[in-house]
């Protein structure tokens, strides 16, 4: 049987457009700010970009859509080979369901991986350490452990890998699996990719219904958060294979659980 859904979870990719000159090719991407907030502050935005070959990171240049001359303070901070985080000032402050038109020029040349750009953003911008222990994947450990719901052979250090959840114990032929790769990647060299297969018809409250069985991740550990205090939760996902599944649904979720109170 085929696997019919295969998710990754790696990065989001920006793809360019280039025009060649004599000594360096240039680059256009266009970046769209949407707001759906009653008021957004006029304040630092970041977007992940991932050039996929060298270029000039002094070259970085944002402008208003539609108007050259006007530009908006940028700070970039490399992150991996070819990879950054893009730090941009909106020009203006954001009302609700509003959206703001921006593009992003570089060259092509060395990369010095360096961080660099405008001084006075970088002073206005905080970064937090990630609260996240191993969140690339990278630390992996062999085992020859096997559980009722999982049957790999290389764990992620500080993560528990399922294949399927222990409710569906009882199914045959179960295809999900939850595997560390080292196909995609985004900040170093492995992922974690997640396979299901076809949907299995089960009895749920007396009633019969198709239910799409994957695998699954989650840390070891329960991560401490402070009262009166914001988090951000963003991850990377790359969509490698997608077939019809016999169901209106397949995507990526995740799931926070909060103890104590």
């Amino acid at each position: 049987m085929k696997n019919l859904f295969i998710c990754i979870i790696l990065s989001v990719i920006l793809c360019v457009i280039s025009t060649q000159s004599a000594f360096a090719k240039k680059y256009n991407v266009k970046v769209n700010v949407f707001s759906n907030e009653n008021s957004f502050l006029r304040k630092p935005f970041s977007y992940y970009i991932d050039f996929k070959q060298k270029i000039n990171l002094a070259s970085l240049k944002m402008t208003v859509a539609g108007k050259k001359s006007k530009q908006v303070p940028v700070y970039v901070i490399p992150i991996a080979k070819y990879k950054a985080l893009v730090y941009f000032m909106p020009h203006k402050k954001m009302d609700e369901d509003s959206e703001l038109y921006y593009v992003l020029s570089f060259e092509s040349g060395k990369w010095n991986g360096k961080p660099g750009g405008s001084n006075a953003l970088r002073k206005n911008i905080t970064i937090n350490p990630n609260l996240i222990p191993n969140y690339s994947f990278e630390k992996v450990t062999k085992t020859v452990d096997r559980f009722f719901t999982w049957a790999g052979r290389t764990s992620v250090v500080n993560w528990k890998l399922q294949d399927f959840s222990h409710k569906f114990i009882s199914l045959d032929k179960l295809k999900s699996t939850c595997r560390v790769s080292t196909k995609e990647a985004f900040l170093g060299k492995r992922s974690l990719c997640f396979t299901n297969g076809k949907p299995h018809l089960i009895k749920l409250n007396g009633q019969e219904r198709n239910v799409l069985i994957s695998g699954s991740a989650r840390l070891s550990r329960n991560i401490s958060l402070k009262p009166n205090t914001a988090y951000k939760l963003s991850f990377f996902v790359k969509i490698t294979k997608r077939i019809d599944n016999e169901m209106n649904f397949q995507g990526v979720g995740i799931s926070l659980s909060f103890l104590d109170y």
